[in-house]
């Protein structure tokens, strides 16, 4: 039998241990947890890994538990990546939109977000700098032009020269 794939989830065990830890970090009961077509035992269901919730469920369960639905459906290696937390500060924005937020307060949080996407573009720019010289200096290395131990002494000075 083949195993199952959820697109809006990494694995039904692990996402049962998020919601089951998160939800006992905020000192909440499966009960207290639960709504209208989530009940308490369905919950137990997906902490042991038995069902997966829908992706409208996994909103509700994060947005009730403070976590990012990102977090809660894929872990943290996933949700703290920079383009989740990019899009979860955008979602964050349009529900204040939403929710009737003033101009002022959008406006000064779409600033700080035009400033986040300005460094993150400056740091990918950089990366890609640095895998550029790894690249060439590891020709080098291949081509006997220079050793490993020079390779990684010239790459150290150029990405300090570069962050200077």
């Amino acid at each position: 039998m083949s195993k199952q794939k959820w697109p809006h989830i990494d694995d039904p065990v692990a996402l049962g241990k998020r919601l089951r830890e998160a939800r006992e970090q905020k000192g909440l009961s499966q009960r207290d947890l639960a709504f209208p077509g989530c009940t308490a035992v369905y919950i137990c269901r997906i902490e042991h890994g038995d069902r997966v919730p829908s992706l409208q469920v996994i909103v509700e369960l994060a947005r009730r538990l403070y976590v990012s639905k990102e977090y809660l459906a894929l872990g943290p290696e996933v949700s703290e990546t920079l383009p989740y937390r990019l899009l979860a500060k955008v979602d964050h924005l349009f529900q204040l939109a939403f929710n009737g937020a003033s101009p002022d307060y959008l406006g000064f949080l779409e600033t700080q977000l035009d400033a986040l996407i300005a460094r993150a573009e400056l740091e990918v720019t950089r990366l890609q700098q640095i895998a550029e010289m790894r690249a060439s200096l590891t020709d080098s290395v291949e081509s006997k032009a220079i050793t490993e131990g020079e390779a990684e002494v010239l790459l150290e000075r150029r990405i300090a020269e570069l962050d200077a």
